[in-house]
């Protein structure tokens, strides 16, 4: 998983036109019922109505693409459904999104800490510190 310092929200691990999608997902998130659920017909047009606004414009390729980029990382997760042109991916959030910030969290800081291990360990336990 990339991290981008530059950016913000979700835009900070996927590109922006994926950020939106994955933020469609977290805003019609619910605890209880049926789990919000997109298609990669419904999520290109949702994209594309975004990006028209700011007279922008996407492939619906890209939006596939990235769709199987986020399920791959685990963010997403997929059932098959067919139908008209045959099979299908059908999209949902693969946790909750509270699950979601903290697997990003972890990854990131897992990350850091491989990386970086002695500045991570001091510099872990002051962060904690100005907390309290």
């Amino acid at each position: 998983m990339k991290y981008d310092t530059s950016k913000t929200g979700w835009e900070t691990i996927r590109v922006d036109y994926a950020a939106d999608i994955l933020e469609k997902f977290i805003l019609e998130w619910r605890p209880t019922g049926e789990p919000f659920e997109m298609d990669t017909r419904r999520a290109f047009e949702y994209e594309l109505a975004e990006r028209q606004e700011q007279d922008l414009t996407i492939s619906r390729a890209s939006v596939i693409f990235e769709l199987n980029k986020m399920a791959d990382m685990g963010l997403l997760t997929w059932r098959d459904k067919t139908g008209k042109g045959g099979h299908h991916k059908v999209y949902r959030l693969a946790m909750t999104p509270h699950e979601l910030e903290a697997l990003v969290v972890t990854r990131l800081l897992k990350h850091v800490k491989e990386n970086w291990p002695q500045a991570y360990a001091e510099v872990v336990p002051k962060l904690e510190d100005l907390e309290g």
